[in-house]
């Protein structure tokens, strides 16, 4: 079977992926994307069996786990005040 290439154009459309160009360069310099696979001199694309498995891991990161809970309640906070009083405010 042969893999299915997806370029930059069909990453969006296709898949979800809306990133830009640089910010793809740069997630794939860091390791946090897929490598392109080079097809030509000028052009690039991505094994879509790579991007489906980076999409589920990013759904599978964003799950909770059954140990986690889902709702955490903050206790009765007080709301900050910024700034100082006004010296003509009543109290």
């Amino acid at each position: 079977m042969a893999e299915r290439l997806l370029s930059f154009d069909e990453l969006g459309p296709k898949k979800g992926i809306r990133y830009s160009r640089d910010h793809l360069r740069r997630r794939c310099k860091a390791g946090t994307f897929p490598q392109p696979v080079p097809v030509g001199e000028h052009r690039i694309a991505w094994l879509e069996t790579e991007i489906d498995a980076y999409i589920e891991t990013i759904k599978a990161a964003r799950r909770p786990t059954i140990s986690e809970p889902l709702l955490v309640v903050a206790p009765n906070l007080q709301p900050r005040r910024r700034g100082r009083k006004h010296p003509l405010a009543a109290e």
